[in-house]
């Protein structure tokens, strides 16, 4: 093994794939990237990626283990050696598809799907402690696939008083840094989350934090109020205004307005959170279709409001790079430009860096 990661790091060029999951929970982002240099020197080929996605159920028993006050211990243990069976799985389907072998790959990182996120500090006998907890366990992925593999990012994150999210600003940083212009760089992913990257910065300058909710409650209402994945296309949020009164009540969240650092996952904006607001908006008299354009509109104030708190007085922005699933949602987008109407808002795809696997792609940075 030594004498491997010696020859890797050696070498001018590597081939690594990176493995991403999502709050979403619906399958493994993987991507092969050829990188050579380092540092802010940097340069990236995107050989190919897929999206793989999970068994029919799969998601459903994730997302119960979740709710589960007390979710068996044996059900949780074989749900990580599964997911591990799955982010394999998805490596070797990427390389059938190019012609590659495991040979060909120097390694593997992948970000795990997070089952519990817990940034805050909790005392436990006398020691003050945050947790995270990623499966889809690594040692399985290394013995299917052969190819050296790099896992628990957000553990070791946390472990140096990190937040353990996000853990993108680094990628950011080296390929989207600008001389000339003050940049954002947007993820819609189950979570939002931006990194601002200010013109001419070094490492020391750049920060970043969640804002709230991407695509998750959205995800979770039109799951709840019509047995439907997702909002395909913004189509039912395009097809109301958003109610005044039901956008207050959910704008009064907490997590929007606290400072960063901060991150959060589906314990904070997860079904609990969509069943609460579904049920304001009922006693408001909202249609389905009203709650979900309030929910949709609710998603980009968030992210705008975090703007307006922590970020433009010290870097007023010139350009937002969006990435992430949400991307697609074309009023998601539209209600985002509206809020930054001063910002040039564009998709991380129109600089070359495929928006709907950015985070996998940086996984193998």
């Amino acid at each position: 093994m030594i004498e491997k990661l010696n020859s890797i790091i050696n070498k001018t060029e590597k081939i690594c794939i990176g493995l991403m999951s999502g709050t979403s929970m619906d399958g493994v982002d993987a991507a092969a990237v050829k990188i050579t240099g380092s540092g802010k020197n940097t340069k990236l080929q995107v050989i190919d990626s897929i999206n793989y996605p999970y068994p029919a159920g799969l998601k459903n028993r994730l997302v119960k283990m979740i709710r589960l006050d007390t979710a068996p211990l044996s059900k949780l243990t074989s749900l990580n050696i599964l997911v591990g069976e799955i982010f394999a799985d998805a490596v070797i389907e990427l390389l059938g598809k190019n012609d590659m072998n495991t040979g060909d790959v120097d390694l593997v990182g992948s970000h795990g799907q997070t089952l519990w996120h817990q940034p805050g500090k909790q005392k436990i006998f006398g020691k003050e402690i945050n947790s995270t907890w990623q499966i889809g366990e690594p040692s399985v992925i290394q013995a299917r696939t052969g190819i050296i593999t790099v896992a628990d990012f957000r553990t070791k994150d946390m472990a140096f008083g990190g937040e353990g999210a996000p853990l993108i600003p680094y990628f950011d940083y080296i390929l989207c840094s600008s001389g000339s212009e003050n940049r954002g760089l947007l993820n819609l992913g189950g979570i939002a989350n931006i990194t601002v990257l200010p013109k001419g910065s070094d490492i020391s300058e750049v920060f970043a934090f969640d804002t709230g909710p991407g695509n998750m409650l959205i995800d979770c209402a039109v799951n709840i109020l019509f047995r439907k994945n997702c909002d395909k296309d913004g189509l039912i949020s395009s097809s109301a205004k958003p109610d005044k009164k039901l956008l207050k009540k959910i704008s009064e969240n907490r997590f929007v307005r606290k400072p960063p650092p901060k991150s959060t996952g589906r314990e904070e904006f997860g079904h609990d959170y969509a069943n609460k607001i579904i049920h304001w908006g009922t006693e408001l008299d909202c249609t389905k279709e009203v709650i979900i354009s309030t929910i949709t509109e609710f998603t980009a104030f968030s992210i705008f409001m975090n703007y307006l708190d922590f970020i433009r007085e010290k870097i007023p922005l010139q350009k937002l790079i969006v990435s992430g699933g949400g991307v697609n949602n074309p009023e998601l987008m539209n209600r985002i430009r509206n809020f930054f109407n001063n910002v040039e808002v564009i998709s991380s795809d129109t600089m070359g860096i495929p928006s709907d696997v950015k985070e996998a792609i940086a996984f193998a940075v």
